[in-house]
């Protein structure tokens, strides 16, 4: 748990960097796929099956239903 919204981005960008830092080709192959596919935000969701895109927390009720 984060005591605030600040916090959370700099946990956030050290866990980045460090992907970043120890794993570049990986880092870099999935920002292009990512980009590719049309991801503009997180988390983002597409269904391989449907091509149907989610995106953002408050739309996995979406999500689940489109599964069911």
């Amino acid at each position: 748990p984060f005591d605030t919204k600040f916090e959370f981005i700099l946990q956030f960008e050290k866990i980045l960097g460090d992907m970043k830092s120890k794993n570049p080709e990986t880092y870099g192959r999935n920002l292009e796929q990512a980009v590719e596919a049309g991801v503009f935000g997180v988390p983002f969701y597409i269904v391989r099956e449907t091509g149907q895109r989610f995106w953002g927390q408050d739309r996995l009720d979406f999500l689940d239903r489109h599964l069911a």
